[in-house]
This record gives C-alpha cells, structure tokens and sequence, in this order.
C-alpha cells in the first residue's frame, strides 16, 4: 500500500510540475499580455490543484485535505481576480481611456 501511495503523489506532484513548467512558458511564448495572462493563470492553478493533492496522498488526513483545499480556492480566486483586474487595465489602456 505505501508503494503504491508513493507511486500516486509522485504522478501527482510530476504533473502539477510539468504544469507549472508549461506556466512558466507561456510567459515566454504568447504573444500578448492577455494571452500569457490566460496561460499562466490557468496552468498554475492546475498544477497548484494537483501538486497539493501529491501532498495530500502523502500526508492522508482530514486537516491535510481541507488545508490543501483552502489553499488552492484562495490561490485559485486571488489568480482569477488578479488577472481580471489586469485585463481591464489592459483593455482600458488599448481603447485609450
């Protein structure tokens, strides 16, 4: 059972990774602010989300659950709400207002 609880947190964490890796591209790699705002915003949360789920499996508990839970809802929304605070700002600033 610890085996496969290890082989689980390490799929999870290895694609939270890779998500966070293609985050990290998609700064250098869009073409437009809003574009790689669209990229980043949604590939981080996506690895957040699975990299404290890897940690979760590893420390299997109800406070290690609802932890990791509150952390990826309040990353989640504070990205979301980042990034359209930023969209506007950048579609205001294109009409010339």
């Amino acid at each position: 059972m610890a085996d496969l609880q290890l082989a689980a947190a390490a799929a999870l964490l290895a694609a939270g990774a890779f998500f966070m890796v293609a985050a990290a591209l998609a700064v250098l790699r869009l073409p437009d602010p809003l574009s790689r705002l669209h990229g980043v915003t949604k590939a981080e949360t996506a690895g957040l989300g699975l990299m404290l789920a890897g940690a979760v499996v590893l420390e299997p508990s109800w406070r290690a659950g609802l932890l990791a839970a509150a952390a990826w809802i309040a990353t989640a929304g504070a990205g979301a709400a980042a990034s359209h605070m930023i969209a506007v700002r950048l579609i205001r600033e294109e009409q010339g207002r």
